[in-house]
C-alpha cells in the first residue's frame, strides 16, 4: 500500500500536467481561437512557456523530483505551442525561441559538465570517479529514467571518443582486457566496413534521391561513432577490485558493466575452459567470442546484474569474461575474499 502511494505521489504531477496541457491544446483548436488568434494565442502561449513550468515547479517542489526537471517541461511547452499556434507573427515568442531556448540549452551542459566535474574530482579513482558513472548519475538528476540513461550514453561516447585524455596505466587491482582479445581489430573493421559501405550506398543512393542518401550517410557515420567511442573506451575503463568497497567492477567499455560485492562470490575459476551450453551463464561482452574468448568464470549467491548500453539489464548467477591477467585477478581475488572472511 505505502509503495503505491508513494507511485502516485510520483506520478501525479506529471498527471496533473498532462491534464493541464491538453486542456490547453483543446482550447488552441476552439473556434474561440480562430475567431481572435492573436490574442488568444499570446495567452496560451504564455501558459505553455510560463504557466505550466512554474505550476510543476510548484508541484514538484517537495517531492524527491529533481527540480532541473522543468527545463524539459519548457522545452516541450515551447514546441507544442510553435506547432499548435500562430505565433511565429508575435515578436516575443520568436525572440523566446531564439534566444532562451539554446540559453538552457546551455545552462543544461554546463550543469552536467558541472556535476560530472565535482564528482569526478571527488572521487579520483573508483567507480564515482569514471566519467561515465559520472554522467549517469548527472543525467539521472536532470531525466529521470530512459531518457537520461540515454542521454548519458550519448554524451559519453562523444567524450570518449573525441576528449577522453591518454589512458593511464592500470594501477594496482586494476585488469586491463583489450590487449589480448583482439576486441581493439574486431572494432577496427567495423568501423572500416561502415565508411566503406557508406561511400557505396551513398554513391548508388545518389541517383535515386539524394535525401535518402544523406540520411543513409548521417546514420553510417552516427553509428561509426558510436563504435569509435566504444573502442576509445576500453583501456579507460579497466576492471577494477576495490577492497575499500569490497567489489569487484567488471566493465568493457560503456557496452556493458557489473558490480558484484566480494562477500556473494563463492566460486571462480580463471582459464575455464569451454563452458558447456547446458550451464547457466551470461558473458559480460554483448560481442560474445567477438570480444575475445572468455578466460575466467565467476559464480555468485546472489543474483547479479549487468547493466549493458542505454540502461538495459541482464541478470546472472554465473558470468564469463576476458581479462588480460586471469591469474593476477584470481591471486587478487583470493587475497580480498580471506580479508572479507
Amino acid at each position: 500500500m505505502t509503495l503505491a502511494l508513494k507511485k502516485c505521489n510520483h506520478i501525479l504531477p506529471f498527471l496533473i500536467l498532462l491534464i493541464l496541457g491538453s486542456g490547453l491544446l483543446y482550447l488552441a483548436q476552439h473556434p474561440i481561437t480562430q475567431l481572435y488568434p492573436k490574442q488568444m494565442s499570446w495567452g496560451i502561449g504564455l501558459d505553455f512557456i510560463l504557466t505550466l513550468p512554474i505550476f510543476y515547479l510548484l508541484l514538484i517542489w517537495n517531492r524527491p523530483i529533481p527540480k532541473i526537471s522543468v527545463v524539459p517541461v519548457v522545452f516541450l511547452g515551447s514546441f507544442i505551442a510553435h506547432t499548435f499556434l500562430p505565433l511565429e507573427r508575435i515578436p516575443f515568442f520568436v525572440y523566446f525561441r531564439a534566444l532562451c531556448i539554446p540559453l538552457l540549452e546551455l545552462a543544461v551542459i554546463g550543469f552536467i559538465g558541472h556535476k560530472v566535474y565535482k564528482l569526478y574530482k571527488k572521487y579520483p579513482r573508483g567507480q564515482h570517479g569514471d566519467v561515465f558513472s559520472a554522467l549517469k548519475s548527472s543525467c539521472r538528476e536532470i531525466i529521470p529514467g530512459m531518457a537520461g540513461r540515454f542521454l548519458a550514453t550519448e554524451l559519453a561516447t562523444l567524450y570518449y571518443g573525441f576528449f577522453a585524455s591518454k589512458p593511464s596505466q592500470v594501477q594496482k587491482d586494476e585488469f586491463s582486457y583489450h590487449k589480448e582479445s583482439g576486441v581493439f581489430s574486431v572494432l577496427g573493421v567495423f568501423i572500416f566496413l561502415i565508411f566503406i559501405e557508406t561511400i557505396a550506398l551513398h554513391l548508388l543512393l545518389q541517383l535515386w534521391s539524394s535525401t535518402a542518401a544523406l540520411l543513409l550517410t548521417l546514420l553510417s557515420l552516427y553509428t561509426a561513432l558510436q563504435f569509435w567511442g566504444i573502442l576509445r573506451s576500453l583501456p579507460r575503463r579497466p576492471i577494477r577490485l576495490d577492497q575499500e568497497r569490497q567489489e569487484l567492477e567488471l566493465y568493457f567499455g560503456i557496452l556493458s558493466e557489473a558490480t558484484i560485492p566480494l562477500p556473494t562470490i563463492t566460486h571462480w575459476k580463471a582459464k575455464p575452459g569451454l563452458i558447456p551450453q547446458s550451464e547457466d551463464f551470461q558473458e559480460l561482452s554483448p560481442l560474445g567470442s567477438l570480444g575475445g574468448s572468455y578466460n575466467f568464470l565467476i559464480r555468485v549467491e546472489k543474483e547479479g546484474e549487468i547493466q549493458g548500453l542505454y540502461g538495459k539489464k541482464t541478470l546472472f548467477h554465473q558470468l564469463a569474461f576476458f581479462v588480460d591477467d586471469p591469474d593476477g585477478l584470481s591471486a587478487a581475488l583470493d587475497k580480498a575474499k580471506k580479508r572479507v572472511e
